[in-house]
């Protein structure tokens, strides 16, 4: 495949199943290089024609706490009581420390130990962060931060980068640092933009931009009640009210940004 042009040989891997290009990955570097280049997993995002599906991410015994394995769901019709379970599990990864799911992102997931597992070091109590890629079995991870920090995990278009951003309270002023994975150097950097006000829980992502809900006993001017991130401008808003809370007051995917 070494003699076909580039835009084949991508065309090509764009149209082959996930399960595949694992395999696939042992063949060489170049192809292992791009099939982990992230703008093949948008390409095959847009070119996808299955039926839509869950993952769910399940500790197999409670004795093994830091082991997961990643199963793939069917749903029946619209009714989201009817699942079914197939093909068994789509992969498995373990990690050094329990740690909770902050939110996935083109099939990457993002954890988090802050609140289940701190890590304690000389320098004081630190939440440690992973990105992992449960079909490739790959785990990243990045540099520790303080806890009580509130995590969000998107993905730039513009520069085809995956982003991890903290946001934390330094002498009641909001402060926010992002974190871009790739082969290099993985450090925090902080940003200028931080949120208008307080966030907290665990965000949405959609379309190149980062969704929390604003903290209850904060007050707002004119009742706004989610901040956003575009995750490639490096900037928090204030989105729109109009579709972006669900019946249980948590942020959906259908809001529009103002400045």
């Amino acid at each position: 495949m070494g003699t076909l042009p580039h835009e084949l040989y991508s065309s090509i891997l764009q149209r082959l199943p996930a399960k595949m290009l694992l395999r696939f990955r042992a063949v060489s570097k170049l192809w292992r290089d791009n099939i982990d280049d992230p703008t093949l997993a948008l390409a095959q995002l847009s070119l996808a024609v299955e039926e839509a599906m869950l993952i769910a991410i399940l500790r197999p015994r409670e004795e093994i706490k830091c082991s997961y394995i990643v199963e793939e769901i069917g749903l029946k019709g619209r009714s989201e009581s009817l699942i079914s379970i197939r093909n068994g599990a789509i992969g498995s990864f373990q990690m050094a420390r329990l740690s909770s799911l902050v939110n996935s992102c083109n099939g990457l997931l993002c954890f988090s130990n802050h609140g289940c597992d701190h890590h304690y070091t000389l320098e004081g109590v630190i939440a440690e962060i992973f990105v992992c890629n449960p079909l490739m079995q790959d785990l990243r991870i990045l540099p520790p931060l303080p806890p009580n920090q509130t995590l969000g995990f998107g993905f730039s278009p513009s520069a085809k980068a995956f982003n991890v951003v903290g946001v934390s309270e330094n002498f009641k002023f909001l402060e926010a640092k992002v974190c871009t994975l790739g082969f290099g150097t993985k450090v925090w950097k902080l940003i200028s933009s931080a949120p208008p006000y307080p966030i907290y829980g665990k965000p949405a992502y959609a379309n190149g931009v980062l969704y929390w809900k604003i903290d209850d006993q904060c007050e707002t001017p004119n009742g706004e009640r989610i901040v956003c991130f575009d995750v490639g401008e490096e900037v928090f808003r204030i989105a729109d009210m109009l579709g972006c809370v669900d019946r249980n007051n948590s942020p959906t995917l259908e809001s529009k940004t103002s400045n």
